[in-house]
This record gives structure tokens, C-alpha cells and sequence, in this order.
């Protein structure tokens, strides 16, 4: 890490997500941002994020009932902002009024301009990956995104939309789930500890698929915030690793360790 420019990993910021297990590099992402230290999904953490060394932020889509899309992880305003109101029912105005720090999509992919990103698509129906999808494309940022499918649904949607698009594939319910993640055309697998093993991380590696762990190892699905846990990840040959505190990319301790080639 050290700093290092996006660019030092690969001939473009596009190859951070297309030839993941050739570059060589344990790459921390920031969790929605700095979480740790800023609110979530937010400009403020996107920045601190990218200011304190994350190769790459990750974020979550919603669209408020005028069709923005707009940067949340819940469908509502309860946790970020106090407010119980849905974001599918209230436009963009409204939404800001009860949350200033609102951040649309369209505003996220231009402060993160030249950097890898992490689109989390979690549960979203057809109709809006199509729209996610169509946004990146139009905006030209598609090749600089790894759009991650929940459900083989959600794959088939990005792929009809984009033949080019990375798509990263995740199972919350459990199970690395290999042969689903190439069958969708996937480039990464989302591992949870019960699959942090070498075995399960080489056998990933041979199929020619990137990891990257969600949770540390210490917990079922609770985001990894120390260097001891990401360390662990490390060694294991994982790829990279979502936190909550991207500031840990520039740690000596994890910077002295690689990932296999």
C-alpha cells in the first residue's frame, strides 16, 4: 500500500477488477467508505477513505421514488438519519431535506473519478440492476466497477446490460460457491470465515477467480476493523478484504505481506 496510486497495481485502473489473481497485491476496501470514522455511504467518508490508502471504496444503490439513484445501504432513513421514511417514496429533494448528506450515484462516480469501486447490488430486482447498470455505462465508469450479485438473477441482469462488466459473486447464506460464480460468468467470490481456509481460497485461485473476505475470522459476518484480522486474511491468500477502516492499508504489518502470484 504505502500510498501507492491505484495505477501501480495494473496497466489501468480497469485490470484492478479483470485479472484479479495475477496482480499480486492484498487490496483493502473501504466498507460503504470510513465507516469507522465517518458516516457511512457518505462524500466525507468516500474521501477519507481514498485519503488514508483503500485501493477501492465499495457502496450500495438505492432509487428515490423521482428515479435518483442515490447511495444507501438500508431502504430507509432510520439508521443514518433518524427518519423512518422509505427512500423509494419521498424524491430527491425531500430525501435531502431529511438527510443533507445524502450522496446520488452520479455524484459518487465523479469524486471517485480514476479509482476502483465496488457497486453492492445485494437484493435488487431486474428493473434496477438495468438502470445501476445503464447509469455506469452512460457515464463511462463501467470498466472501473466490480458489481457484486447476490443471486444468479441479478448476474444474468448485469450481463445482459453489459457483456464487459465484472461481476463479483456473493452467497450470505454460506458457501464459497464456485461453481454457481462461474456458471454467472463471475470474476470474484465475497468469502465469509467459514470458508477461510486454503484449500477453499486455492481451489478459487485455480478456477481463475479473486477472493474477498467480508467478515473477519473471528466472526460470523462482522466487517474486520483490526490488523491482527486483516493480516490473518492476508496470509491466507485471500485478495482483499472490505473494512470499515481503510486507514489500515498503509499498516507496515500488512504491507510486508503478500498475495500469491
Amino acid at each position: 500500500m504505502n500510498g501507492a496510486s491505484t495505477q501501480s497495481i495494473g496497466t489501468s485502473v480497469a485490470s484492478f477488477w479483470s485479472t484479479p489473481p495475477k496482480l499480486g497485491k492484498f487490496r483493502v476496501i473501504g466498507h460503504r467508505g470510513a465507516p469507522e470514522y465517518v458516516l457511512e455511504n457518505t462524500a466525507a467518508s468516500f474521501r477519507h477513505a481514498l485519503d488514508s490508502g483503500a485501493d477501492a471504496v465499495e457502496t450500495d444503490l438505492h432509487l428515490t421514488a423521482d428515479g435518483t439513484i442515490v447511495c444507501l445501504h438500508d431502504g430507509d432513513l432510520l439508521r443514518v438519519a433518524g427518519f423512518p421514511d422509505a427512500i423509494a417514496d419521498i424524491d430527491i429533494a425531500q430525501a435531502r431535506r431529511l438527510f443533507p448528506a445524502l450522496l446520488t450515484f452520479n455524484d459518487f462516480l465523479e469524486m471517485t473519478r480514476g479509482k476502483p469501486i465496488i457497486v453492492d447490488l445485494k437484493q435488487a430486482t431486474a428493473a434496477e440492476v438495468d438502470i445501476y447498470v445503464g447509469s455506469c455505462q452512460a457515464l463511462g465508469a463501467i470498466n472501473r466497477i466490480l458489481f457484486t450479485a447476490y443471486t444468479t438473477v441479478i448476474a444474468d441482469a448485469i450481463r445482459r446490460r453489459s457483456a464487459s462488466a465484472s461481476i463479483g459473486a456473493f452467497f450470505p447464506n454460506g458457501g464459497a460457491g464456485l461453481d454457481v460464480a462461474l456458471s454467472i460468468g463471475a470474476s470474484w467470490i465475497r468469502v465469509l470465515p467459514a470458508d477461510y481456509d486454503r484449500p477453499t481460497i486455492d481451489a478459487i485461485r485455480r478456477a481463475g477467480l479473486g477472493t474477498i473476505a467480508v467478515a473477519s475470522p473471528r466472526s460470523s459476518f462482522q466487517t474486520a476493523t483490526d490488523i491482527e484480522a486483516l493480516v490473518a486474511i492476508a496470509r491466507l491468500g485471500i485478495d482483499g478484504v472490505l473494512t470499515d477502516r481503510p486507514d489500515l492499508a498503509r499498516d507496515q504489518r500488512l504491507t510486508s505481506v503478500g498475495v500469491p502470484v
